[in-house]
């Protein structure tokens, strides 16, 4: 029985986190994106969001390509004025 557990030891904990390791793949997600603000704008004005971005044929030409990490509150001035979610300077003086 002894000789049974240790094979059987040996087969899980050794052998086959050993495998895995050979079959890892590790992929940059992080080139590549596309970008468009909807919503709130930083001058106030609201861009209405676009119906189903998600089908195939939609057109995604005019959004901008750029890497990961990337924040949406820099692609306008920021305003203390706005609500919350607009990104927001720390200085409120």
């Amino acid at each position: 029985m002894s000789r049974v557990f240790s094979v059987v030891f040996i087969f899980l904990f050794v052998l086959l986190p050993a495998s895995a390791r050979q079959c890892r793949q590790i992929l940059n997600f992080d080139k590549d994106w596309l970008f468009a603000r909807y919503g709130l704008q930083a001058d106030g004005s609201r861009k209405a969001e676009p119906v189903n971005p998600f089908a195939m044929n939609f057109d995604d030409r005019d959004w901008r390509r750029l890497d990961l990490p990337h924040d949406w509150g820099i692609e306008g001035p920021f305003r203390q004025d706005l609500e919350g979610g607009t990104g927001k300077s720390m200085n409120t003086t």
